[in-house]
């Protein structure tokens, strides 16, 4: 080592200016000097809960100019191999634990298969199968520091499997002891099918991963998995194949799924832990831990419970609900309605709990039964405090009744989550998508609801009596004769026309004269009519443009139904139809998927957009004449890939397509620059969908993301705040980026400088174009949840209203911040992949509270 460098490795930690939580952490764990902190391996440093990648990441560029080496450098080559040290646990450093994990666990955990019941994340099976490791000893013998360098492993993923193993250690022993030997060895015994706190989750995902990719895929969506059950027909159309050869490859993946050997003792305890004759699903609570479920797994458990076990215990929909039961449906519902009759014949009033008993004494059953029925009749009650006065209100009525206390509009969903999925009062109006309110709450409703219905019919007597409306179209049409009412929008002017003499109401906002309303036309059947008319792919705008002579579209009526099949893109704006229009036909459709799955399948990462280009201008049949768009068309419909929004492919069961982002290729390129990349570079660089470069302005909001900014003709990075700087920014916005966890602050904090330099107009615009792509991407990407998207752009636009009618600048910043951060090119993870909207509905609900409610 050179005495330089040995005077630099010498220098005070305190006279560095390290970020606030790697200060933190120096001062926790007691460290001096420089060489304190460089013995600590920096991916060791990322298991901290309070350090994130953020402030690792400006900790190594701050020692690397200090030292003139990367920090790894001077770890392994400058400090001495006695002094180097991973992060310390409280006895020991996490490699240490690590490496002694192959002495504490016993020999049957050893022996486990890395893919079998111990439920890996799903990123080390990932790196157990690039490695060819099978079983838990070949794996806690990967150094921990190659294992935490390896690719797609991070952090989190490092803490949750050392966690998982330190509960499956069963002794701490320095060495491991010499077996006794025993000439004759009685056979170990059978591992048990269901090990001590297996949960049906587990072994249904476990067995999931035995089948091939055709049938996990079709099983995982016909278990409601993935979200919304698709249909076989829906599920044929997605691989090219009949309806028939779905329900096929379903039935054979079935079979293979009950020869597992945890069915039987599953079953058996089913037997034990189902509650007597009948049990709502949501209100049950399985005594068996075996069987616990949340709300949002009742279709998954069905699933589990009618085609996996397949047992004499079903689970079953009455009204509107589910229920675990030994009856078949037609008895259940018999059931059911017999309950709700003895209910009506009661003597009221009775004492709240005293109905059971006599519900149960008419019914001649016991009382833990008529418990178990109530939820079904939640609703139909009539309780005054604890006085039960009666019994009859429907469900319709008891609908109108919550919306009518709550003298709000209020959401469908808080609607489903209390009386289950079903007809709606038609009372009711909607105010909004998916918002639901009585009329006596809106101002003048009765008066608009007389005034407008002549209007329209005289509008569309001029401009369009031979095609039908959407209310959206209606809307501008309307505002240049009357001065509309705030509150008229589509879904209100919808709720308007229905039941009007003027004109024809044909559902979801559509409406025509009585000649036109023989029924509502579907826009899909209309767009493929007009383009099997053309006999050729047409420019979208023309398409669009004949449409629109026959039926009018709503604002994201035609964006959610042009990503679907039969429809395929082509460069310079042409759609066309598969498989007609894609040069080779379904012949060459099947093959390029199958060749794309099999190449991601072997190298275990995503495919670029520029590497698809690539791998199409490698083939010399008829793939070789498709452009971009055409071949990411194909790979959309085919249920096995998943495309991100810069082009990269991946698998589907992966949850995400394993491609670097746009944020990530260019934080590489800042790093790999040290800290100063020329913007041409960035342009040529940085993947996207259509292969065209990145404006300006995407990049400087992208360089904002990773904490850069623009300089003239570079990207470099945001310079530290002075402590002046800092005394600027007041204790409210602090305090909202505490409480922030350490990335997404990283990514909040730029906004918010940058939000008094956004209009809202702007932010309104970019919260428009958000919601309708995450809207599209829900209808091809199960990971999207079109809930949240609706709950996240609701609170964003209620934040919206709360920074208009605001005066003071600090709520206006944090507003205007946090609808930027929702709406940003990339943030803190990417929004279509599993659970990548969390941290938007973090950063939204911090800064909701924060507000004390004014933004609710």
């Amino acid at each position: 080592m050179s005495s330089n460098l040995a005077e630099l490795l010498a220098t005070p930690l305190v006279r560095l200016a390290f970020p606030a939580r790697m200060e933190g952490f120096i001062n926790r764990r007691g460290l001096v000097l420089v060489r304190d902190l460089v013995a600590i391996s920096p991916s060791s440093l990322l298991l901290e809960p309070n350090l994130g990648r953020k402030s690792v990441a400006d900790a190594r560029r701050l020692l690397r100019g200090h030292l003139g080496i990367s920090w790894d450098a001077a770890r392994e080559g400058a400090v001495p191999q006695e002094a180097r040290s991973s992060y310390p646990a409280p006895q020991e450093t996490v490699a240490e634990e690590w490496a002694a994990l192959a002495v504490r666990l016993d020999a049957q955990t050893l022996a486990a298969d890395v893919h079998g019941l111990l439920d890996f994340p799903t990123r080390i099976q990932t790196f157990a199968a690039r490695e060819k490791i099978a079983s838990v000893a070949e794996l806690v013998a990967v150094p921990y520091e190659d294992l935490a360098r390896a690719d797609g492993i991070g952090a989190g993923t490092l803490r949750r499997t050392l966690e998982m193993l330190r509960r499956l250690v069963t002794h701490v022993a320095p060495a491991r002891q010499a077996p006794s030997v025993a000439l004759f060895e009685p056979p170990p015994p059978p591992p048990d099918p269901l090990p001590p706190g297996s949960t049906w989750q587990v072994l249904l995902h476990q067995s999931l991963r035995r089948l091939d990719s055709k049938e996990r895929l079709i099983v995982t969506q016909r278990a409601g998995l993935a979200g919304p059950i698709p249909t076989l027909l829906e599920l044929g159309e997605c691989f090219g194949v009949s309806r028939e050869r779905i329900r096929q490859i379903e039935s054979k993946a079935l079979e293979r799924l009950r020869r597992e050997p945890w069915i039987a003792p599953a079953r058996e305890r089913l037997a034990v832990a189902a509650p007597g004759t009948l049990s709502v699903l949501g209100a049950w609570e399985s005594a068996d831990e075996l069987f616990r479920l949340a709300d949002d797994e009742i279709e998954p458990f069905a699933f589990f419970v009618n085609d996996v076990l397949l047992g004499p215990i079903r689970v079953e929909p009455v009204e509107d609900r589910r229920v675990i039961t030994t009856l078949t449906r037609d008895a259940a519902e018999q059931l059911a309605r017999s309950a709700r009759a003895h209910a009506r014949t009661l003597s009221y009033p009775l004492q709240r709990g005293s109905h059971l008993d006599a519900l149960a004494v008419a019914l001649g059953g016991a009382r833990a039964d008529v418990e178990r029925l109530v939820p079904l009749l939640d609703g139909e009650w009539i309780i005054d405090e604890d006085v039960v006065t009666g019994f009859g209100t429907t469900r319709l009525g008891a609908i109108l009744a919550h919306v009518r206390a709550a003298g709000r509009p209020v959401a469908k969903t808080e609607i489903e989550e209390r009386f289950g999925r079903g007809q709606l009062p038609p009372e009711l109006v909607f105010v909004d998508y998916a918002l639901l309110a009585v009329p006596d709450i809106i101002p003048d409703w009765a008066r608009w609801k007389a005034r407008l219905p002549p209007v329209v019919r005289a509008i569309l007597e001029r401009h369009g009596p031979s095609r039908q409306w959407s209310t959206h179209e209606l809307v501008p049409l309307l505002a240049e004769e009357a001065e509309l009412p705030p509150w008229l929008n589509d879904w209100t002017l919808g709720s308007l026309l229905r039941d009007v003499p003027e004109v024809r109401y044909l559902g979801r906002n559509v409406v025509a004269l009585e000649a036109q309303a023989d029924g509502r036309l579907n826009v899909e059947r209309l767009a493929t009519e007009i383009l099997v008319q053309a006999a050729e792919p047409l420019l979208e705008s023309a398409l669009l443009t004949t449409l629109r002579e026959r039926r009018g579209l709503g604002a994201h009526t035609w964006g959610l139904l042009r990503m679907r099949r039969p429809f395929v893109f082509f460069d310079g704006g042409r759609i066309g139809m598969m498989p007609r229009d894609v040069p080779g036909g379904q012949s060459a459709v099947d093959a390029f998927g199958d060749e794309v799955f099999a190449l991601l399948d072997a190298r275990q990462a995503g495919l670029p957009a520029t590497e698809l280009r690539a791998l199409i201008k490698g083939h010399t049949g008829p793939v070789a004449a498709w452009d971009l768009w055409l071949a990411r068309s194909v790979l959309r419909h085919d249920g096995r890939f998943r495309l991100s929004t810069v082009g990269a492919v991946g698998l589907a069961e992966w949850g995400a397509t394993r491609a670097p982002t746009q944020q990530e290729v260019l934080e590489e390129l800042m790093i790999e620059h040290d800290g100063v990349v020329p913007v041409e570079v960035a342009m040529a660089t940085l993947p996207t969908a259509s292969g065209e470069p990145l404006g300006r302005g995407r990049i400087g909001l992208l360089a904002n993301s990773i904490r850069a900014r623009l300089v003239g003709a570079y990207i470099e990075w945001m310079p530290e705040l002075s402590d002046a700087e800092l005394a600027t920014r007041s204790p409210f916005l602090e305090q909202i980026l505490a409480a922030l966890p350490e990335d997404t602050a990283a990514v909040f904090s730029p906004l918010i400088d940058a939000a008094r330099d956004i209009r809202a107009e702007d932010l309104e615009k970019r919260l428009d174009e958000w919601t309708l792509t995450m809207r599209m991407a829900a209808e091809s990407n199960a990971h999207v949840e079109l809930a949240q998207v609706e709950a996240l752009a609701a609170q964003a636009r209620r934040l919206l209203a709360c920074e208009r009618a605001t005066s003071d600048a600090d709520t206006s910043t944090v507003c205007r911040a946090a609808v930027s951060y929702l709406a940003a090119v990339d943030d803190a993870q990417t929004d279509t992949a599993l659970g990548g909207l969390d941290d938007d509905e973090i950063v939204l609900r911090v800064v909701s509270e924060s507000l004390g409610g004014r933004a609710t």
